[in-house]
């Protein structure tokens, strides 16, 4: 027949091998089990002046060996160290070792408990709170020596057998799964939420709310039945989870692909003929890439792909791209249908959240006066400027996005910066420091649609 385990209460006694004295086992907390008012012990319970009292006097040698040891190294620094002189050294380091002597024969050395380690020999069949439970075989190691036990109960000591623990677990099981469940809870409600942002703006009514031109259903009929879940899942990959990187690259969105409806740019031979690219490296995707950008994307891309067919189509586009007549081509095909067709939604969610070379912020050394610049993702730069005016935030977001000839880096943090409403001095020119400056493409469209955006933020 198999031996019922006896489990551990805080109350009941142990012993140490070392020790002159029983003494009290106990604990400043339970583990969500309780037999006649006292907490059943774990493995853990093994700290010293919360679970475990001294045992009276020592008797290991290893004390005393120890002490001898750190005398030793304590007397002998060499003469001349300004402390002690030679003689002095030697009549302290005698007396000490002498005093160490006296207390090794006559064995009066006090315990002093040090238990680095858990109990072992524990139950294997009960955990509580993480830890298996104490038995009647349970021991715990002192640095000094000595092996602590429990000291066998006797009747009426309040010691749970192992029939009466079973039952006692079955009981209180359930209690304990739902304080675990309680405090997982409260733990996830102290995380902050990154989807939060992303789930309440990136979705069919919310999305017609900062603009009525974003037509789920056409969506869908384009993108598939999952667009607004592939979208979340693409900016929450790429970081964008901010409520107002949300919102701005939403409203960045809106002019930039049609509210959905273009992938590609639209172009002539007239409109190309001023641009540094061409009819196959020309704006693709919801946010339009274009040119050696494109080359970045797909770059990227690829270090994320497996082995195989895809990844070597990839890398054929990206081998294809070259300069010729001083616009950027790709030599292998074109380029802005295989990103508009494949990755639409990503190549948008890099631009604004992976991409690191949209923006810059310059700071100069108050000593040297030297300028660093630090590049950045766009999301980053929204981050970046946490105090700034929104609306000339927006401002300089959208001149990243509709690429910026005119005004410099260091132009677009002079308007974050700056203390007056530069967007609303007109649909078509801005003046930055002095400089004009024409307002990036679609810009009465991109503002609407902020005004509409900004209304919806707590």
């Amino acid at each position: 027949m198999e031996e019922k385990k006896i489990y551990i209460v805080s109350g009941m006694m142990a012993k140490c091998s070392e020790g002159s004295m029983e003494n009290y086992l106990s604990t400043d907390k339970g583990h969500g089990i309780v037999y006649q008012g006292q907490p059943v012990l774990n493995a853990n319970d093994h700290v010293k002046g919360i679970n475990l009292t001294h045992f009276g006097d020592c008797h290991s040698k290893a004390i005393y060996e120890q002490a001898k040891k750190e005398a030793d190294e304590k007397y002998k620094a060499e003469e001349g160290d300004g402390f002690f002189t030679k003689l002095e050294k030697w009549r302290l380091k005698t007396v000490t070792k002498l005093a160490i002597s006296v207390k090794e024969h006559l064995s009066f050395n006090k315990c002093e408990l040090d238990t680095p380690l858990p109990w072992i020999f524990t139950s294997t069949d009960h955990m509580i709170d993480g830890a298996p439970a104490l038995t009647i075989d349970s021991q715990c190691t002192c640095r000094y020596g000595g092996t602590i036990s429990i000291v066998p109960p006797t009747e009426g000591d309040g010691a749970i057998t192992g029939g009466i623990a079973d039952r006692i677990m079955e009981e209180t099981s359930e209690a304990i799964a739902e304080q675990e469940a309680a405090k997982a809870a409260e733990e996830a409600a102290a995380v902050p939420d990154e989807m939060e942002f992303i789930n309440k703006y990136v979705n069919e009514k919310a999305m017609a709310s900062i603009n009525s031109r974003w037509d789920a259903q056409a969506l869908k009929a384009q993108y598939g039945d999952n667009v607004f879940e592939e979208l979340r899942d693409s900016m929450y990959n790429a970081g964008i989870t901010g409520e107002r990187s949300v919102l701005m690259f939403l409203c960045a969105l809106g002019e930039e692909s049609g509210y959905g409806t273009i992938t590609t740019e639209s172009y002539t031979d007239a409109y190309l003929k001023d641009k540094s690219y061409t009819v196959e490296t020309r704006g693709a995707g919801l946010i339009q890439v274009t040119g050696y950008t494109q080359k970045a994307f797909l770059e990227y891309v690829s270090n994320t792909l497996p082995a195989g067919s895809e990844k070597t189509k990839v890398e054929n586009y990206i081998n294809g791209y070259a300069t010729a007549n001083g616009k950027c081509v790709n030599n292998y095909g074109n380029a802005t249908e295989f990103i508009a067709n494949n990755y639409p939604i990503q190549s948008a969610t890099w631009f604004w959240g992976i991409q690191d070379e949209r923006v810059a912020t310059f700071h100069r050394d108050a000593v040297t006066q030297n300028i660093t610049q630090t590049d950045m993702t766009i999301n980053e730069w929204v981050e970046n400027f946490p105090n700034a005016n929104q609306d000339n935030l927006f401002l300089s977001t959208q001149y990243a996005v509709n690429g910026n000839k005119q005004l410099t880096k260091g132009n677009l943090e002079d308007i974050c910066k700056s203390s007056t409403d530069i967007w609303h001095e007109g649909d078509t020119k801005i003046s930055v420091n002095g400089n004009t400056s024409d307002l990036p493409n679609g810009w009465k469209g991109r503002r609407e649609d902020w005004e509409n955006a900004k209304g919806m933020m707590k």
